[in-house]
């Protein structure tokens, strides 16, 4: 079972334990259901308490994952060289992780409408990302056809095609004049903001050093063809 099958249970769940007039009108409508189903309020604050807890498994994940893609940039030379500093005990990025835990700690400060911009700009960014990867998934199909792949996918130009087809029609459900809920103009700020840092990265990194960041991408790829 997928991990989304629980989302679609939670929700499947809730509509039934709820009446439509509940729904519309709670703040969290699923403590609202379990009030209803448990005819007690204490059911609603342990289902908050665990949905607090669900909350912090995924920013301890967001710690690891966000603090070595940092790591992984600064070694290929795309971000200053001391986000790649290990600890000399533990072998963290503790710079990384220092600088996200800097910014987790203080973005919630921002209040309720920044943190809303944020993530609809940052939902824009996952489903971009998802063109690319797929576009990617294609490139690799053409470039690199005798790569040794640990995991196959059967059909994979069908497969790639659909993919970035998908990927671009959620793209689309963030553009104005296209959806019926767009992103803001805040939004897009944050979006292009976002971008030209990006460049300014892009253009130091190649400024400083060239191609290096191709070599040592080539170098990991080679290493792991001959791990396998």
């Amino acid at each position: 079972m997928s991990p989304n099958s629980g989302y679609i249970f939670i929700i499947l769940g809730v509509s039934l334990m709820l009446p439509h007039e509940g729904r519309g009108a709670a703040a969290l409508a699923t403590a609202e259901a379990m009030t209803a189903v448990f005819n007690t309020p204490l059911a609603a604050k342990v289902l908050i308490i665990a949905g607090i807890c669900g909350s912090l498994t995924s920013w301890n994940a967001f710690y690891i994952a966000a603090s070595r893609i940092i790591y992984g940039m600064a070694r290929a030379k795309m971000l200053p060289e001391f986000l790649g500093i290990l600890h000399p005990k533990y072998k963290t990025p503790y710079f990384a992780i220092i600088l996200v835990c800097v910014t987790t700690i203080l973005t919630p400060l921002l209040g309720r409408p920044v943190l809303v911009w944020l993530v609809n700009a940052g939902s824009f960014a996952v489903v971009v990302a998802f063109v690319l990867v797929a576009l990617s998934f294609l490139v690799l199909r053409y470039k690199e056809p005798n790569m040794p792949r640990p995991y196959k996918v059967a059909h994979g130009k069908i497969v790639g095609i659909m993919a970035i087809a998908l990927s671009i029609f959620f793209v689309l459900l963030y553009l104005p004049g296209i959806s019926p809920a767009p992103l803001s103009l805040y939004e897009w700020g944050f979006i292009l903001g976002w971008m030209v840092l990006g460049l300014i990265f892009y253009w130091w990194a190649k400024a400083a050093y060239g191609n290096v960041a191709d070599g040592l991408l080539r170098e990991i790829v080679n290493k792991h063809e001959q791990s396998l």
